[in-house]
């Protein structure tokens, strides 16, 4: 009888055991989980145009560029650079200046006539109603006017390239700039 006892005890243990080392579960229920993407983000690469990078022939491929210099009245030089926009907005472009020379480029107190303009090689820019057209430059001298600015719709396909064209010359009252390197430091600037 206690042998009994003592096997329906064990019996009883061992049928016990399993459900004693299970371990209680619960869920936290459902999480909801959000993220929000900037309806106005952007991304530039950074820039430089040189020296050798000037070309009397007006392009968007730099490759091509001569490393030109003025050596005669009335000559005029192009350089481009390709920026890379990446947004999901439209945006509108200006060109900010971003020194004492004003956009102008300058050595000293000479200057070369200096303009600048934006196209577009993926994506779309237009010149906003009443506002600068695309591919036509405006001169230093009105790039802080409001109506100097340019409308980029991007590309759906992925990055926006824009294509940044500046032109220097010697016309005008400085027709007899001095010998050397002339600068500027400018800034495209994409608002919503």
């Amino acid at each position: 009888m206690l042998r009994k006892a003592l096997v329906l005890a064990v019996v009883a243990a061992s049928l016990l055991l399993p459900f004693s080392s299970r371990a209680a579960t619960t869920d936290s229920g459902a999480i909801n989980i959000t993220a929000t993407v900037d309806p106005y983000f952007v991304f530039w690469n950074g820039a430089t145009i040189n020296k050798t990078q000037w070309s009397i022939v007006e392009d968007t491929d730099i490759s091509l560029a001569t490393g030109d210099k003025i050596d005669k009245i009335n000559k005029t030089l192009y350089a481009a650079v390709t920026l890379t926009l990446i947004t999901n907005a439209n945006a509108d472009i200006t060109i900010a200046t971003g020194d004492a020379t004003l956009g102008k480029l300058t050595k000293g107190v000479d200057f070369l006539r200096t303009s600048y303009t934006i196209q577009s090689s993926a994506g779309s820019i237009t010149g906003m109603a009443g506002h600068a057209v695309a591919n036509v430059y405006v001169d230093s001298a009105d790039l802080g006017l409001p109506t100097n600015m340019w409308r980029v719709v991007p590309n759906v396909a992925g990055n926006t390239d824009i294509i940044f064209k500046v032109r220097a010359d010697a016309t005008g009252a400085n027709t007899n700039p001095a010998a050397g390197d002339y600068a500027t430091t400018v800034t495209v600037v994409a608002t919503w």
